[in-house]
């Protein structure tokens, strides 16, 4: 990194910055933030950052990239991952195109999405041509009608992104046409050159910036597999990694890693089948082969049979549970009645590949069908025979019945995949610290780093009073109908008390649903809007809550944090109870019990600071510029009661702390 070089371009830019605002005010927390980031880089160390709410983090990583890329003239490139949609379209539509007027500097910037994004040409041909017996309702065959009709020319697609798309396509439709990498014949298609993927994919290539999300960094980095080149990913090559909303890192890490058996993914290489032996280049090289086709389709009709079997024997060791951790032991008893069957799908569909009477395209077609009955084949063996030594085990009942495997700490995978190559890893969010960085770091697997905590530059003292009433209750799950009808009737007093909208916010949707009816029917003749998490999306909530400017929004987890409701249109925020993580949730269960086995205590190990930090996301909502003011309300009186409270409290900004609610005056 050429030092004096970069030095020069940042203050090239901040004064541009200066002179395209009339009335420019000093941020010296984001300076302090692109100082951290410089530095850190030209340590060549990792960069771990808690930036509180208003020091504008995103404009300094940016800042701080373009200087580096701009100044070094070595064509390098960074990924920004960010965890919520919200934030991907702040810097999409606000950020970078606000940098892009201000600066005299040409950069180009991306956005990486996944596969399933585009339309695949191959597919929505091979639709095209068996739609007659394709989709089992008229509806969606008519859905298809109407996507190709907009997207389909006669030789070619017009459009390939479904964000393009002004035709509504329903999920069981864009799932016959998308790009996915289990359909994808690579080299082989005929449509190769064509690809609407590849074309975004190249775009990538051409920018300085790709902005993308940790979902989708980390099935890149799974694909790469050991190696640190692009072949076989999504994303290009990069030099520079930001991670925004760093604190969703561990989990998207754990999830892309983790391993999941379920009828979805079970039967659809099945499905595929059915409709390819409709095809009759696919029922000739049956015949070349030895089968014929009454026998390969009633071995699918089998492989449907044995593969609901396998399912029912997965519910059975579930129990009644909505979700059980097992053993290893445990899952070992799972009878895999799919096995025979799907050993011989395998056969049949390597021999059918390597036919020679086929095309060369079907013939990828086949193979890439074989390799997806093996994929299910090597997931169900990982999962039922616990192949994994370091994984945690469960099954669900939720939606259909399911088994998973997962990672029980990923922080040596992600010290070996990610920390200890030269690439520089920036990470920050508003929710890092508890109260430093060693947390975070100890998860997260990262040993050579520098760390900084930015704190907010809004006043809250002035701003704002943390609230626990005179009357909090403890939560009593033997008797929770008490505490719930106290959260209904704080909630009614901060109704009458405060001017402006408020949000309450929940770490269970059953508390949610007793809370909301207990308060809507004291409200029936009230003029009050009352919305509630589950009646529509989650950005028509917002719309219809910012836009309303009085209302109370009833929200779990996705609401306690990533929603930016500046003004009088939010000036409360009750936070219902101290959001531990829920201990019978089989990773959290895994990590205590490790934590327990290795001598160390799991509620200060991991309850707690997984708790706090989630306590100051839904804190976090409440101010959201130098001129809003409101109160944060805690029903749960542990926050006051208990010991550890403390920590909870001394994790916030400086703030007031009452104990009686009263409305604050707007600034």
């Amino acid at each position: 990194m050429h030092v004096k070089a970069v030095k020069q371009k940042l203050e090239s830019y901040l004064n541009q910055i200066k002179s395209f605002f009339p009335n420019y005010e000093d941020r010296p927390q984001q300076y302090e933030m692109i100082r951290a980031i410089l530095n850190g880089i030209y340590k060549k160390k990792h960069i771990l950052i808690e930036a509180g709410t208003g020091t504008g983090k995103s404009l300094a990583y940016i800042l701080a990239l373009l200087s580096i890329i701009k100044a070094n003239e070595l064509k390098e490139k960074a990924i920004i991952s960010t965890y919520t949609i919200n934030l991907q379209q702040q810097l999409i539509e606000k950020d970078i195109p606000l940098l892009q007027k201000i600066l005299d500097e040409d950069f180009k910037v991306a956005i990486a999405k996944g596969r399933s994004n585009y339309l695949c040409q191959n597919r929505v041909m091979n639709v095209l041509n068996s739609i007659a017996g394709l989709f089992s309702t008229a509806e969606e065959a008519l859905n298809y009608r109407e996507l190709l009709d907009e997207v389909y020319d006669g030789s070619g697609l017009r459009v390939g992104d479904r964000a393009d798309l002004t035709t509504s396509v329903m999920p069981s439709v864009w799932n016959e046409v998308c790009s996915s990498r289990e359909t994808c014949l690579e080299d082989s298609c005929p449509y190769e050159f064509k690809c609407q993927f590849k074309k975004a994919r190249k775009e990538l290539h051409k920018a300085d910036i790709v902005i993308a999300n940790h979902a989708l960094f980390f099935v890149d980095l799974m694909l790469r597999g050991d190696t640190t080149q692009e072949e076989g990913g999504i994303l290009p090559t990069y030099d520079y990694v930001v991670f925004d909303e760093a604190h969703h890192v561990e989990d998207a890490a754990t999830s892309a890693f983790s391993i999941t058996v379920d009828s979805k993914s079970v039967n659809q290489p099945a499905a595929w089948l059915q409709n390819m032996l409709k095809r009759e280049v696919v029922r000739t090289a049956l015949t070349e082969c030895g089968y014929t086709l009454n026998h390969a389709a009633q071995l699918n009709q089998q492989y449907f049979a044995k593969s609901n079997e396998l399912m029912q024997n997965i519910e059975k060791l579930n129990g009644s549970s909505m979700s059980k951790r097992v053993s290893p032991l445990q899952i070992k008893e799972v009878e895999n009645s799919l096995n025979d069957t799907l050993t011989e799908l395998i056969e049949i569909t390597d021999k059918m590949s390597n036919n020679m009477a086929i095309d060369e395209t079907t013939a990828a077609e086949i193979e890439r069908l074989r390799l997806n009955f093996q994929g299910i084949a090597d997931n169900i063996d990982f999962v039922l025979n616990a192949k994994g030594s370091d994984y945690v085990y469960w099954v669900e009942s939720r939606n259909y019945p399911a088994a998973f495997a997962a990672p029980l700490n990923i922080a040596e995978m992600m010290n070996e995949r990610i920390f200890t190559h030269e690439t520089p890893i920036v990470c920050t969010s508003a929710t890092l610290a508890v109260p430093d960085m060693n947390y975070f770091a100890y998860r997260m697997g990262v040993e050579n780093y520098n760390s900084n905590i930015i704190y907010s530059p809004f006043n809250y003292e002035k701003q704002a009073k943390l609230i626990v009433p005179n009357d909090a209750l403890e939560p009593d799950f033997n008797n929770i109908n008490k505490y719930e009808n106290y959260i209904a009737n704080t909630v009614l007093e901060a109704r009458n008390k405060i001017k402006g909208g408020i949000f309450v916010l929940f770490t269970s949707y059953k508390m949610l649903d007793s809370v909301h009816n207990l308060v809507a029917s004291k409200l029936l003749v009230d003029n009050k809007t009352i919305l509630k998490q589950g009646e529509t999306s989650r950005s028509e909530l917002i719309r219809k809550f910012k836009s309303d400017g009085d209302a109370i929004l009833f929200g779990t987890s996705s609401f306690w944090e990533g929603v930016d409701v500046a003004g009088d249109s939010l000036r409360c925020v009750i936070i219902t109870k101290l959001p531990f993580p829920v201990p019978d949730d089989p990773l959290a269960e895994a990590r205590m019990d490790k934590i327990k086995a290795t001598g160390g205590n799991p509620f200060g190990k991991y309850m707690l600071p997984q708790a706090v930090l989630h306590f100051k996301q839904g804190f976090g909502r409440l101010i959201r510029s130098k001129s809003d003011s409101g109160l944060v309300i805690v029903t749960d009186k542990r926050l006051v009661s208990k010991r550890y409270g403390s920590n909870f409290i001394k994790a916030l900004p400086q703030i007031s702390l009452d104990n009686e609610i009263k409305d604050i005056k707007p600034l």
